[in-house]
């Protein structure tokens, strides 16, 4: 959500402070990169959805397995060329001078 980067950015740096430890000079810090899809049309960017737990939930769930498929994940409420989108993987075969 585009209005949510600022408390994603947050969240993120309150989830490594409780789970890291800090660098060989005894500080911590970090600067993490929170990227938006903009996704108005389909989504209330206005309504302050996106809190801090949602922020750790999707953290504490992240694995290492293969990717969904289909319109899951960030930028599910974008619209790609008129097409509904998402950050999953869908597989296509296309045909191209005797090469698949």
């Amino acid at each position: 959500n585009t209005h949510s980067v600022g408390v994603a950015r947050d969240a993120v740096i309150a989830w490594r402070v409780k789970h890291g430890a800090a660098d060989k000079t005894g500080y911590w810090w970090s600067l993490p990169v929170v990227a938006e899809t903009w996704d108005g049309w389909l989504n209330d960017i206005n309504g302050f959805h996106v809190k801090p737990e949602d922020v750790w939930h999707a953290l504490d769930g992240a694995h290492g397995a293969a990717l969904e498929e289909g319109s899951v994940g960030g930028g599910t409420g974008m619209i790609c060329y008129e097409f509904k989108g998402g950050n999953g993987t869908a597989s296509r075969k296309v045909e191209m001078k005797d090469e698949t």
